[in-house]
């Protein structure tokens, strides 16, 4: 089956009024709280199945005299249909395409619809990307509605946290739908949960992100130099996003000074990286949760010495810097690259780690990748991490590559090579 999505209708604005005159009249005996117009065609700009979707909002006292009345009009009552608080009426045959509820006020299903609208309407990055994924499931053969309900879950879930609602409560809408079926703006089947957060580690107040997808594996996403969560061109996001489609969490974070994080970057210290990704590491194993960490540029070096404190199952690191030549320090005491400074400390700390030897006792199995038109890492620096990988370890060297500002499409090689890697590595226990 098909499921038929078309541009935005400058005409489906009027089509609710329509539809919410006749509930108007229908309803005239009825103590109505108000008629709300919801799902995708009450967004503008938003793509979306050719059907108006109309909640009517009443107290519980009400809903008997509201169904028996739509009842009738013409209306025929369908029940709750594993939904609590939302009934189904099928409206009568011709007249505007639409899907009616009677919707006690308050209830899960009500303020999950009028949440999802509300963020839509508000956020046109997030409408282009709902819009997007419904495209594309609307361009594929499915199995059933079911399976295009499951494809929007990701982007619903993300729209619903922007929201603001708890995790109980987007735990809550995901049971219904995924016993229940479609609805709007439903959640169908197991949804990874993506949570900002703020965590102490080590006495300072880090901004993070989570993607809670169950299971007892994590990723731990480490960025690099002048770096933040979401990785450069929102790599991060996208590994983590993927990892999740397979039942791996993922905690993406700020370090210390960067990012939304407390401090300033100038206070920045390599060896505080390293032991803000260790303690994280240990804090996971403690949960019983399976770790890998995932590292980029100098988040890298600091992955791969963290891993050399605390044992990890899997490590990926793009573009380490071995950082074995000679650092020359600011004369005032900081460097300053890209309109940032940071103390000296920095990368003194970085060159006197001795990279490749911590790399050397890492016994994790490691995903290297490295670009040889890279700007920052130097084939001697390369080299110095490449003679000391192990058997069990993979390495990717990208001809042309450069550091960090790959293509889209060079981008989307690099993650599914390191998600694959996770995947090998993470995805059941080991024996």
């Amino acid at each position: 089956m098909r499921v038929t999505v078309v541009p935005y209708d400058d005409d489906w604005p009027a089509a609710f009024r329509r539809v919410e005159a006749e509930l108007d009249a229908a309803l005239a005996s009825v103590d109505v709280r108000s008629i709300e117009h919801v799902g995708s065609t009450a967004v503008p700009g938003l793509p979306a199945k050719p059907v108006i979707d109309v909640d009517v909002v009443v107290d519980a006292a009400q809903l008997a005299p509201a169904i028996a009345a739509l009842g009738a009009a013409g209306y025929t009552y369908a029940g709750e249909q594993g939904i609590p608080g939302r009934h189904a009426v099928t409206a009568p045959a011709g007249g505007t395409p639409r899907h009616v509820y009677v919707c006690v006020d308050g209830c899960l299903a009500l303020r999950n619809h009028l949440a999802v609208r509300r963020v839509l309407r508000a956020d046109p990055a997030l409408r282009a990307q709902y819009a997007a994924v419904k495209r594309a499931l609307a361009g594929r053969e499915l199995t059933s509605m079911d399976e295009y309900v499951a494809g929007k879950t990701a982007v619903l879930r993300t729209v619903l946290s922007a929201a603001g609602m708890t995790t109980d409560d987007l735990d809550a809408v995901a049971a219904v739908n995924s016993t229940s079926g479609a609805g709007v703006g439903s959640l169908a089947g197991p949804v990874p949960v993506e949570t900002s957060v703020n965590l102490q580690v080590l006495g300072r107040s880090l901004a993070a992100v989570r993607h809670d997808a169950g299971g007892d594996a994590v990723v731990l996403f480490c960025h690099g130099f002048r770096g933040e969560k979401s990785g450069p061109n929102r790599t991060f996001v996208r590994a983590a996003r993927r990892l999740a489609q397979r039942g791996i969490s993922s905690i993406r974070f700020d370090q210390y000074g960067s990012g939304d994080s407390a401090g300033d970057f100038l206070e920045s210290r390599f060896t505080v990286w390293v032991d803000t990704i260790a303690a994280l590491a240990r804090e996971q194993r403690d949960l019983g949760r399976r770790v890998a960490l995932f590292g980029q540029s100098m988040g890298g070096s600091a992955v791969l010495c963290a891993a050399a404190q605390v044992p990890v199952d899997a490590v990926v690191a793009w573009v380490p810097d071995a950082s074995v030549d000679e650092f020359s320090p600011g004369p005032q005491g900081f460097v300053e690259e890209g309109g940032q400074r940071v103390g000296n400390a920095f990368w003194q700390e970085a060159h006197d780690a001795g990279v490749p030897d911590r790399f050397r006792t890492v016994t994790a199995p490691c995903h290297l990748v490295f670009g040889t038109a890279d700007a920052y890492v130097s084939t001697q620096n390369r080299e110095a991490l490449l003679a000391e990988v192990g058997p069990d370890d993979r390495v990717d060297v990208f001809d042309g590559y450069p550091h960090s500002a790959w293509t889209y499409d060079q981008a989307e090689d690099v993650i599914a090579r390191s998600v694959a890697f996770l995947v090998e590595h993470l995805a059941t226990p080991a024996p």
